[in-house]
């Protein structure tokens, strides 16, 4: 998961690998957040993979915020090219907007918000991790 922060990248936040190790085909990913933004409830982004769940903390106070989904459908991974699947967005401004592309390419959406957390993945051997 990369983190932006008004249009800038600011680094990965989550990383997580294996689990799939052969026939990554029709695979079901999903993502979405959990809780609510009242200071008496944790609110959660969650990641749906085949072996489980992950979670993590969302710390962002904003004034709004939108999750989408950056592909329309099935896409296939190209060896080390990254594709984004998701975001979770917010902004203190007046709207926010999220578009799809056919390909996963990073959306100029992120360029908009003041903070936002896109959901990545990559096909890449266990040796590269380290430079993704």
């Amino acid at each position: 998961m990369e983190k932006w922060e008004n249009g800038t990248f600011t680094g990965e936040t989550t990383i997580s690998w294996g689990g799939q190790e052969e026939g990554y085909r029709d695979e079901l990913l999903s993502f979405g957040t959990i809780g609510g933004k009242n200071e008496d409830t944790t609110r959660l982004l969650v990641t749906g993979v085949p072996s489980g769940t992950n979670t993590g903390e969302l710390n962002e106070t904003v004034g709004i915020e939108m999750m989408c989904r950056i592909i329309p459908g099935k896409v296939r991974l190209k060896k080390e090219e990254p594709v984004y699947l998701a975001m979770w967005q917010g902004s203190d401004g007046e709207s926010l907007s999220c578009a799809t592309n056919d390909t996963g390419a990073l959306p100029d959406d992120v360029k908009r918000a003041d903070v936002a957390y896109l959901y990545k993945t990559i096909w890449t051997d266990e040796k590269n991790l380290e430079n993704k």
